[in-house]
C-alpha cells in the first residue's frame, strides 16, 4: 500500500486566505485624564461648638485650607449646609469674605467665598448659628457642612449640634 500524497500549498492561497479573513477593529475610550495624579482634597476644619449668649444658638467658626499646588479663583469655593434634619435649625451665618448663595427646596443652603485662595493658604472664617431643637438630644445630632471647589475633592466638616 502506498502512503497518501498531498499537494504543496500554493502561495497564491495562502495570500487570498489572509484577505479573505474578517478584521475586528476596537476602539476604546479612555478617561482625558487617566494617567494624571489624584485630584487633592480640600482641608476644613471647625473651631466650635461654643453657645452664642444671644439666643443659645451652636456657633462654629468654619475655615477651608487649599491644599493643592494651584490658586483656587474667587467665588469657586462653596460651602454647603444641609438644613434637613427636624433635629437642628440653622440661624444665620457672618464672614466678611462670605456670602449666602442660595437655598434648596431639600433643606439645604449654600456660601460662596469671594476671594481666591492660594496654595497652602486658609479661607477667612465662615461664622455659623445652628440651634438644636432639643439640647437634651442623645446622641447630640451632627450636621455637615461639604466643602467644594474645581479640581479638589471635597471635604465634609462635621457640626456637632450641642447649644
Amino acid at each position: 500500500m502506498t502512503a497518501p500524497t498531498t499537494a504543496p500549498v500554493a502561495r497564491r492561497t495562502v495570500i487570498g486566505a489572509a484577505w479573505a479573513a474578517p478584521v475586528i477593529a476596537v476602539a476604546v475610550a479612555t478617561p482625558a485624564h487617566a494617567a494624571s495624579t489624584p485630584r487633592p482634597q480640600l482641608a476644613g476644619r471647625a473651631d466650635g461648638p461654643e453657645e452664642y449668649p444671644d439666643g443659645g444658638a451652636s456657633t462654629f467658626g468654619v475655615h477651608v485650607t487649599n491644599t493643592g499646588a494651584e490658586t483656587i479663583p474667587a467665588g469657586s469655593i462653596v460651602a454647603t449646609l444641609t438644613d434637613s434634619d427636624p433635629r437642628f435649625s440653622y440661624s444665620g451665618f457672618s464672614g466678611q469674605l462670605w456670602n449666602y448663595t442660595s437655598s434648596f427646596p431639600d433643606g439645604s443652603i449654600s456660601f460662596q467665598y469671594d476671594a481666591e485662595l492660594v496654595s497652602g493658604d486658609e479661607t477667612d472664617i465662615l461664622l455659623l448659628l445652628i440651634d438644636s431643637a432639643d439640647r437634651s438630644q442623645s446622641p447630640v445630632p451632627v450636621a455637615e457642612l461639604v466643602v467644594t471647589a474645581p479640581g479638589f475633592r471635597a471635604a465634609t466638616v462635621p457640626l456637632p449640634i450641642v447649644y
